[in-house]
């Protein structure tokens, strides 16, 4: 029995030291894990503020492109080092690779890579296997942003009221200067860009071109000031140029047009029933009558009316065509030549003509400054033309623009930096 005592209290002790030694290992094996859980943790952590960075520096720095190579890189260098700012892990500041080149569709790529090494904590006191020290751990991440073609129709309002001198909103004075900083936005390699301009007739004064930046700003100095607000002219001149341009069905582009006014669309261009053509219009006063400027003369170009209908809202004599109403576009009715009618039927064709354009994916922008109250600017109208979220009639299927109202011309170079911002957005991916 003794021997029998002294060999099981030899097991029990085996079995114990066995337990023992079991238990470390485990112990060691837990501290293990859970400092890796830990140290990886941090790496985690650290990857994501990389993320943060990254994403960010890559999309500004596209959205500054505009700016050049040099100083968009260094756009984007500044905003990785201001949205990763610091960390006490960090062995050493982060490495920023920021490369821009070119994809196979011919679209400007900007490629931002970032790496930093942490310290660790728990792992770091692992012996080294192979030569590779577990002190430290290296993490990165990247981001891509492709900057994508803008085609640009620019459609302004040159009418009377515009005029710096005499107008009701003086708009020309501020007008060129937001137009000029509006366009140093895009870039003369990549985008291309047409301006149009409106008061009784619209002209366009820069067909769709690259480069396009110091003609556009060179037309917008020299506009003219007087007349109506024949807007669907411009608009429609707009939409030409938009149509002008086919993209490669291997390349992506946006498409977008730009509106300005200060005041309501109050001119139509129509062939009556005598066989002229003409525009027709001009008027803001409530029952007023109408400005007739021929289309196949000279008169055109000028902007200046051959006559003007008499009180009753009949055409006269005084054009060579005596008629005394004209076809509505909305219902089709004859209508007297009258202010308030025009300008319905004027709004209705431009806001048929942006729906037109969104309906082939041309974004569609509006600016309006504000008149007087003979001469007010129509916020409904813009929101519709633009398909803005704020429109009655706002179609979330089409593209969405925005519609903005200026009160005072000093408000136009803000309001077109607004929407060159907002087109930038878009561009970026």
């Amino acid at each position: 029995m003794g021997a029998m005592r002294k060999i099981a209290h030899r097991f029990r002790q085996r079995e114990q030291g066995q337990t023992l030694l079991m238990f470390v290992l485990m112990l060691v094996v837990m501290i293990g894990f859970v400092g890796l859980g830990v140290d990886l943790g941090f790496a985690y952590i650290s990857r994501a503020r990389l993320s943060k960075a990254v994403d960010s520096a890559c999309l500004n720095g596209m959205r500054n492109f505009w700016q050049g190579t040099t100083n968009a890189s260094m756009i984007a260098s500044n905003t990785f080092a201001m949205n990763y700012g610091t960390c006490g892990r960090d062995v050493a500041p982060p490495t920023v690779t920021i490369n821009f080149s070119k994809d196979s569709n011919n679209n400007t790529v900007l490629n931002v890579q970032a790496t930093v090494a942490i310290n660790t904590f728990f792992i770091g006191v692992m012996p080294a296997i192979g030569g590779i020290s577990w002190k430290t751990l290296t993490v990165g991440e990247s981001a891509q942003s492709t900057r994508t073609k803008v085609i640009l129709a620019l459609v302004l309002d040159r009418s009377g009221s515009m005029d710096p001198i005499t107008g009701t909103t003086k708009g020309g004075a501020a007008l060129p200067g937001a137009v000029s900083t509006f366009v140093s936005f895009f870039s003369d390699t990549i985008d291309e860009a047409s301006m149009a301009s409106f008061a009784s007739t619209a002209t366009q004064d820069i067909p769709m071109e690259q480069p396009f930046i110091a003609d556009i700003s060179t037309a917008a100095d020299n506009l003219n000031w007087g007349g109506g607000t024949y807007s669907v002219g411009g608009l429609a001149d707009a939409f030409a140029q938009e149509n002008s341009v086919i993209v490669p069905a291997n390349e992506v582009a946006l498409k977008v047009v730009v509106f300005f006014t200060d005041g309501r669309a109050n001119m139509i261009q129509q062939q009556l029933s005598c066989g002229q053509i003409f525009n027709f219009g001009g008027y803001d006063i409530s029952g007023s009558g109408a400005a007739f400027f021929p289309t196949n003369t000279s008169l055109r170009a000028q902007g200046t009316a051959e006559c003007t209908a008499p009180e009753d809202g009949s055409m006269g004599s005084g054009c060579g065509c005596n008629v005394s109403t004209y076809t509505s576009p909305q219902n089709g009715n004859p209508e007297k030549f009258e202010t308030d009618g025009i300008i319905a039927d004027s709004q209705y064709e431009c806001e048929q003509l942006a729906l037109q354009m969104q309906n082939q994916n041309i974004l569609v922008y509006s600016i309006g400054l504000g008149g007087d109250k003979n001469d007010p600017v129509n916020s409904a109208f813009l929101a519709q033309v633009a398909n803005a979220t704020n429109s009655a009639t706002y179609n979330p299927k089409l593209p969405t623009g925005l519609a903005l109202v200026a009160s005072d011309p000093s408000q136009l170079q803000p309001y077109f930096t607004q929407i060159a911002n907002d087109i930038l957005f878009r561009l970026t991916q």
